[in-house]
C-alpha cells in the first residue's frame, strides 16, 4: 500500500539503492512536513498528509504518532508551573504584609533584590552572546558556489536524495551524523565526510556543517491494527508506526521537538 495521489517529490529523502529503512526513518523524523513516509526497494518518500491509500506491491506506509511518555511529561510540567505560580503568589502576599509593617526593611530588601536582578540580567546577556555549545542545533554555512568537493562522493552520488529542494537537502544533511559537507545541484543532494579541496562544477553549491548535530532519536516498536491511531501534537518525543492495510489512512497532526519511529 502507498498514500493516494502524488507527493511533492518521489524519493525525496532517499533515492533507490541509496538508503535503508533506519536511515529513511531517521530523516523523516527530523524533516519538517514529513508526517507519513512510504518505503520500498530502498527508496524513501515523505508525505505531509495521507488520508487515503492505494495498493502498491512491496511498499509500506508509516505515520508519526505521539509516545505515551509525552502526556506524562506534559502533565508533570503543567503541575510544576502551577506550583511555581502558587509559590510566587504566596511570596508576593508575604512581601506586601512586610512592606506594611516595616517600610524601611522592605525598601532595603527591594534595593538588594534590584541589584541582584541587575547582576542576573547582565549574566543572562553575556550568556546569550556566547556561541552555541556542541550538542545544540547545527546549521549549514555556504562554502562555494559553482564548485563541489573534489574526488568521488564517499557515500554515493545524490545519496541524500535526487529530487530535493535546497532547504530539504540542508535538513537531510543536518539529520545525518556522517554528513559534514553537502553539495547540491539540480535537486541532487550528496553528503561528504571530508572536503579539503574543490572542483569547479556549474550550477552547484557546497555547504559545510557548523556546531554539532542534534541528538539522535530512539526507536520503539508497535503493532498494526485495523484502524491506526492518529498522531497528536507533542512537546517531547513522537513515534512512527506502519499504517494498516486499508484504503483509509489515519489522520496525522504535527509532532513537536524530537521524534521516534516505530516499525510494524
Amino acid at each position: 500500500m502507498r498514500c493516494a495521489g502524488e507527493p511533492n517529490r518521489w524519493n525525496n529523502i532517499g533515492g533507490k539503492g541509496t538508503v535503508d529503512f533506519p536511515t529513511c526513518e531517521s530523516r523523516c523524523l527530523k524533516l519538517s512536513g514529513c508526517e507519513f513516509l512510504t518505503f520500498s526497494a530502498d527508496a524513501c518518500t515523505s508525505w505531509p498528509t495521507c488520508s487515503e491509500m492505494v495498493p502498491a506491491d512491496g511498499t509500506t506506509v508509516y505515520f508519526k504518532e505521539a509516545s505515551s511518555a509525552t502526556s506524562s511529561e506534559a502533565t508533570t510540567t503543567e503541575a510544576a508551573a502551577t506550583e511555581a505560580v502558587t509559590t510566587a503568589a504566596a511570596t508576593e502576599a508575604a512581601t506586601t504584609e512586610a512592606a506594611t509593617t516595616e517600610a524601611a526593611s522592605t525598601e532595603a530588601a527591594t534595593t538588594e533584590a534590584a541589584t541582584t536582578e541587575a547582576g542576573a540580567s547582565s549574566s543572562a546577556s553575556a550568556a546569550s552572546a556566547t556561541p552555541a555549545a556542541a550538542g545544540s542545533a547545527s546549521e549549514m554555512q555556504l562554502m562555494w558556489e559553482e564548485a563541489r568537493c573534489s574526488g568521488p562522493a564517499p557515500f554515493g552520488l545524490n545519496n541524500l536524495g535526487d529530487a530535493l529542494t535546497l532547504e530539504e537537502c540542508i535538513e537531510s544533511c543536518l539529520a545525518e551524523k556522517s554528513c559534514a559537507f553537502l553539495t547540491f545541484k539540480s535537486g541532487g543532494c550528496t553528503s561528504w565526510s571530508e572536503c579539503d579541496s574543490s572542483r569547479d562544477t556549474r550550477d552547484c553549491v557546497t555547504y559545510r556543517k557548523e556546531v554539532a548535530a542534534a541528538p539522535a532519536s530512539t526507536i520503539a516498536a508497535t503493532s498494526s491494527s485495523a484502524a491506526a491511531p492518529s498522531s497528536t501534537a507533542a512537546a517531547a518525543s513522537s513515534t512512527i508506526a506502519p499504517a494498516p492495510s486499508t484504503t483509509t489512512a489515519p489522520s496525522s497532526t504535527a509532532a513537536a521537538a524530537s521524534s521516534t519511529t516505530m516499525p510494524a
